[in-house]
């Protein structure tokens, strides 16, 4: 799970992984970083 989100602030990507997502983006959606994400987690599973 990849949490997504327009409210970036600097702790974020931590609470994200704490909360349990694989990964963490903001918006605006940058479709290719987005992607290797995703291909990265896919992947590893």
């Amino acid at each position: 799970m990849i949490a997504l989100t327009a409210h970036a602030l600097g702790g974020d990507p931590t609470k994200a992984r704490e909360a349990g997502c694989d990964d963490y983006d903001t918006k605006p959606v940058d479709f290719q970083r987005l992607l290797g994400k995703i291909e990265a987690l896919l992947a590893i599973s």
